[in-house]
């Protein structure tokens, strides 16, 4: 369930966005789109649907109990999963400024480590994934699909460990298959802009944005301008899919 407040608010968050960002939303080419005004509305009729959708417990009853039957996509997530909490293997600094890509290629793998756990609670892992690639890629990285190859990437990793924790063949059906995985990973990318619109983006200005520039704690759709078009951008074309999928429930029902 999520927050009545910060949904009570979500239409006119939204306008005072697109009020301070004019000037961006138009050099995106967005400010003509009827569907880029109206998504504090959109967001706000469709929250509790995502909700629904991204909570891995269901709940089936019966004359006598009420049992939690969890889906069998749940699983640990960190729950804010942004660059400062992943600390990689000092390695990769110097691979990033070198021009030899094969450097490191016959060295041990050495973890990532995750810090700050306050977050943590059953979920779906693509929530990690949408927060992790829209706070800490850039738009450019995103693009020509740049953002499908980070997610696959994700996807076939996951696969290969399912595999090997369930005993099963190679060529066997993916655990959690791709479709599941793309649906799923689209909810959450909504949903994390439900989360930016009305707590990150509420009163935001370009100034505010500037003075965050130095902050590498701070997501790249705080600071830049350019993130956060592409990331709306993305999100009205994600939010229409969802959409349609409610509109075709509804109708089923």
């Amino acid at each position: 369930v999520r927050n009545p407040k910060e949904l009570a608010t979500c239409v006119e968050s939204w306008k005072g966005f697109l009020q301070a960002f004019e000037p961006h939303v138009k050099q995106a080419g967005l400010w003509d789109k009827p569907s880029i005004h109206a998504m504090g509305e959109r967001i706000a009729k469709l929250a509790q649907y995502i909700s629904d959708q991204m909570t891995p417990s269901l709940v089936e009853q019966n004359d006598t109990t009420t049992t939690p039957q969890f889906s069998p996509y749940a699983t640990l997530i960190h729950g804010d999963f942004k660059a400062m909490n992943a600390f990689l293997p000092k390695k990769y600094e110097s691979a990033c400024s070198s021009s030899d890509d094969n450097q490191h290629d016959n060295e041990p793998e050495d973890p990532v480590v995750l810090v700050d756990f306050a977050s943590v609670g059953v979920g779906l892992g693509v929530s990690d994934v949408a927060m992790h690639i829209h706070h800490a890629v850039l738009p450019e990285d995103l693009q020509e699909g740049g953002e499908e190859a980070l997610l696959r990437h994700y996807w076939e990793s996951l696969n290969v460990q399912l595999r090997t924790a369930q005993s099963l063949p190679s060529d066997s059906d993916d655990p959690y298959p791709w479709p599941v995985a793309l649906r799923q990973y689209r909810l959450a990318v909504v949903d994390y802009y439900r989360f930016f619109m009305a707590r990150m983006w509420k009163g935001a200005t370009p100034q505010f944005f500037a003075k965050q520039l130095p902050k590498p704690n701070v997501a790249n759709i705080k600071r830049y301008p350019e993130s956060a078009m592409a990331f709306i951008e993305r999100v009205d074309a994600y939010l229409t899919e969802i959409e349609q999928e409610y509109e075709n429930s509804s109708q089923e029902l």
